[in-house]
């Protein structure tokens, strides 16, 4: 997970890379108004990691941004066209380590500065979310977001990243993505 974002990271702003690479929606009006915002400014298209099978996670995004699988299918990599925004969703096993241990080693692996860190839900799931920010490989700064649940021995996390200086349409299409973001299946539904 955290060699993805060192990826992502990488990839920001390039215009010739070969991949891409809080609140989350907490009611049904929350988000419908996510799907209305995105549908709004052009088609809306749903996908889901892993393609099949339970846990997924499911995001709701603008029809011209791409979505490729990396990090040897288990991650789903969302990148707008112009390369400010990123999102990385991943399904995986949690190897016996905490949800906080992760998250701290991401931003320790990105040499990145915790801006803030606090209890956050999936769909009903528990976990925590925390924010950072680093300078990728080009000096390009970077806002990452992380929401990270466990979903019994299997880890669910969402991480938005964006450039530092996003005008304020873009951030707010990201957060309207990251509200769409869903376990499936949500927490009580087994």
């Amino acid at each position: 997970m955290l060699g993805l974002l060192f990826r992502i990271g990488f990839y920001f702003l390039l215009p010739n890379r070969q991949e891409a690479t809080l609140t989350i929606s907490q009611s049904l009006i929350a988000a419908a108004l996510a799907v209305a915002l995105l549908t709004s400014s052009g088609q809306a298209r749903d996908m889901r990691q892993p393609e099949s099978g339970e846990p997924a996670i499911g995001v709701s995004f603008p029809d011209d941004w791409t979505a490729s699988t990396v990090a040897e299918g288990t991650t789903l990599s969302v990148l707008n066209p112009d390369h400010r925004i990123g999102f990385s969703l991943t399904v995986a096993p949690s190897r016996g380590q905490s949800i906080e241990d992760i998250l701290q080693s991401m931003v320790k692996g990105t040499h990145g500065t915790l801006e803030a860190k606090q209890k956050a839900s999936l769909s009903g799931h528990a976990g925590e979310t925390y924010s950072w920010t680093y300078s990728n490989a080009h000096g390009i700064k970077l806002h990452v977001t992380t929401t990270m649940v466990k979903t019994g021995d299997t880890v669910v996390s969402c991480s938005k990243m964006e450039v530092d200086g996003n005008p304020a349409d873009h951030h707010e299409l990201a957060e309207t993505v990251m509200q769409s973001i869903r376990i499936i299946p949500p927490a009580g539904d087994k």
